[in-house]
């Protein structure tokens, strides 16, 4: 409005030189500024040289756009038309009044540093986070946010990015913004992507929220999602109740048991196994710990110390059944099952699924016995049906057996069948058996 007003002056002020129309269409929106800048100083004519403008008054400085003016002025001269008409005077006069504007603006506002100060030292300069910042759009602001987010964002989130309750309602009413729970909303569209999902979750659950149990798990890819309601554990006592969520209250959540998994705030491995052990059978909580361990997401030492800081939850002894025996890394239930027969036996715990370098070339026997150099491999039909396969594992075997070490192979229906005949075999390969502890 201030801008349409100048230019209006701009264009209604008396005088031919357009610089002096200028002048009074700028003192028409910083009449007062200027006047304030310029206290006591003389006016200088536009072409007028000055010795040093740094440090001239304000008013006193010369014009920045006087190479415009003398432009203009020889373009007028040249073409012999009055520059003030209408087809001429409204466009190059709105250039020329937006530029003396903002020389305006710069001036008053280097009007309010202090005299006696240094200029260098008076100058704040801002970063370029926060230039940025500035110059980028509301919804810009708020489109990059939720993308770091799985496309989701809270409603305080995009008052910070500079949108209103107003703003932020009309964008939902034009369809730019899609409410999925009680503060959150998804920016372009609903995903329907599981991270998505759990990212709301998360952010519905406000500060210090994180994804827990079977979501947790199913996070970290140890369970498949179900589509049950999404498990939120919130620090302290937790009223909130939201469709699709099913908020918890921690008793104890240390900071070693919280981590961040694709950006999602939630509890680690080990601690959402223990979560979810009281729904668990035997057989599948062993399951679930070995998988853990064999994808690298927690390892014995870091379940053991979940455990110690449980405060007795009820699947405590349990999972501390399941790992006294050692680290069982296990890719499959048919290898949790012949480890256990082995280990029922009275054999030596083997070593799972370690890694091998034979030459150049790395495996990954089953178990095995390295002292001894005694390999166990347990074949499956998913991975060990068909000619091609078949042929890989001999070469496998052949390599392995060049290098001096003894494999025997088995399947599980073998190993459930005839135990004493797999012990047996093992025992004569040369495994060795558990050490007994003399009595006392």
């Amino acid at each position: 409005m201030v801008a349409l007003r100048s230019l209006t002056a701009f264009c209604s002020a008396p005088g031919g030189r357009i610089e002096d129309r200028v002048d009074a269409a700028v003192g028409l929106s910083h009449g007062s500024a200027r006047a304030s800048a310029s206290a006591g100083a003389p006016r200088l004519a536009v072409n007028e040289p000055v010795s040093d403008a740094r440090s001239a008054p304000i008013g006193a400085r010369p014009c920045p756009l006087s190479q415009v003016c003398r432009k203009a002025r020889a373009e007028r001269e040249r073409s012999d038309t009055p520059l003030c008409t209408a087809d001429v005077g409204w466009r190059f006069g709105a250039r020329l009044l937006r530029s003396r504007l903002v020389s305006s603006r710069r001036a008053f506002h280097a009007a309010t540093v202090p005299p006696d100060r240094d200029r260098f030292s008076t100058v704040r300069r801002i970063d370029r986070a926060t230039r940025e910042w500035l110059d980028t759009p509301a919804d810009l602001r708020a489109a990059r946010l939720a993308a770091r987010q799985h496309g989701r964002i809270t409603f305080g989130q995009l008052v910070g990015c500079g949108l209103d309750k107003d703003a932020v309602a009309r964008r939902v009413r034009k369809g730019s913004l899609h409410r999925v729970h009680h503060g959150v909303y998804a920016v372009g569209y609903i995903s329907d992507a599981l991270d998505a999902q759990f990212a709301g979750a998360v952010l519905a659950g406000g500060g210090g929220a994180f994804l827990s149990h079977w979501a947790s798990c199913a996070l970290a890819k140890l369970v498949r999602w179900d589509g049950r309601r999404i498990d939120v554990t919130v620090r302290g006592s937790s009223e909130r109740s939201r469709p699709g969520i099913r908020f918890r209250r921690a008793r104890s959540l240390d900071a070693q048991d919280v981590t961040r998994r694709h950006g999602i705030p939630c509890t680690t491995p080990a601690r959402a196994i223990l979560e979810i052990a009281p729904q668990l059978s035997d057989e599948r909580l062993k399951r679930l710990v070995r998988k853990a361990q064999a994808e690298r997401l927690a390892n014995v030492r870091q379940i053991a110390d979940v455990l110690r800081r449980a405060n007795g939850h009820r699947g405590v002894r349990r999972i501390a059944e399941i790992i006294a025996t050692g680290p069982a890394a296990t890719d499959s239930g048919h290898e949790d099952a012949v480890l256990d027969l082995i280990l029922q036996a009275g054999l030596e715990h083997p070593i799972v699924n370690r890694r091998l370098v034979v030459g150049d070339v790395p495996y990954r026997p089953d178990l095995r016995w390295p002292a001894q150099r005694v390999i166990l491999e347990i074949d499956s039909s998913p991975w060990h049906d068909g000619p091609i396969a078949q042929q890989l594992d001999a070469d496998r075997q052949a390599d392995l057996e060049a290098a001096g070490e003894r494999v025997l192979r088995t399947t599980l229906e073998q190993a459930v069948l005839g135990p004493n005949r797999l012990v047996a075999r093992l025992l004569a390969a040369g495994a060795p058996r558990a050490h007994q502890r003399a009595p006392r």
